[in-house]
């Protein structure tokens, strides 16, 4: 993410600043120039842990961000699709991950053939059973323990298969996949998007 490498430069500068201006301030300081010590320090000691500070803020500020995405699967399916859950949409399990350069999610809702038709309306295609099944599994073994207990979509005939490449395209790789089980009518999404 282009912003964490400008604290890493924000960072590095104030070591190289630190550099000249330490034997400075411990020579000041040997001559009981304290407060002119302190003072010089100041600027690249600030900046570091400035730097610090923003990298780490910006981290908790991702995982905020996922948590709360996936504790509210409804707000998800609509940042992801564009649209609000009918009322006859019942989520089972939603996972959300944010990260510096990727973002993925997985979803796994009870819905109708109408709600699904207007999900893949846009951006899907109908998609190889065979092809779109093998994504889901290498999806499934790189999701955390918790997740993957939930995440198997059905490999039989009777389900419906989408994908699109790219889904969102604000990302370098960009694909997601959806799974539609007609008889039990329960969908299976999984997008993951990199640079």
């Amino acid at each position: 993410m282009a912003i964490t490498g400008l604290f890493s430069c924000f960072a590095l500068l104030g070591l190289l600043l630190l550099i000249p201006t330490l034997p400075v301030s411990v020579v000041l300081l040997l001559g009981g120039e304290k407060r002119a010590a302190l003072r010089i320090l100041c600027v690249p000691v600030g900046m570091i842990v400035l730097s610090i500070l923003l990298t780490s803020a910006l981290f908790a500020a991702l995982w905020l961000c996922s948590h709360s995405m996936s504790s509210h699967p409804d707000r998800l399916l609509k940042m992801t699709f564009g649209f609000e859950p009918p009322p006859e949409t019942c989520f089972l399990e939603a996972y959300h991950e944010l990260g510096q350069d990727y973002a993925e999610t997985v979803m796994k809702f009870r819905t109708t053939r109408d709600v699904v038709d207007r999900i893949v309306a846009d951006k899907f295609v109908p998609g190889d059973r065979q092809a779109c099944t093998r994504l889901c599994e290498h999806a499934r073994d790189n999701l955390p323990q918790r997740v993957r207990s939930w995440f198997l979509p059905p490999s039989e005939e009777a389900a419906r298969w989408y994908i699109a490449e790219p889904f969102e395209g604000r990302f370098g790789h960009d694909e997601a996949v959806l799974c539609y089980d007609e008889q039990t009518q329960i969908a299976y999404f999984h997008w993951f998007g990199v640079d």
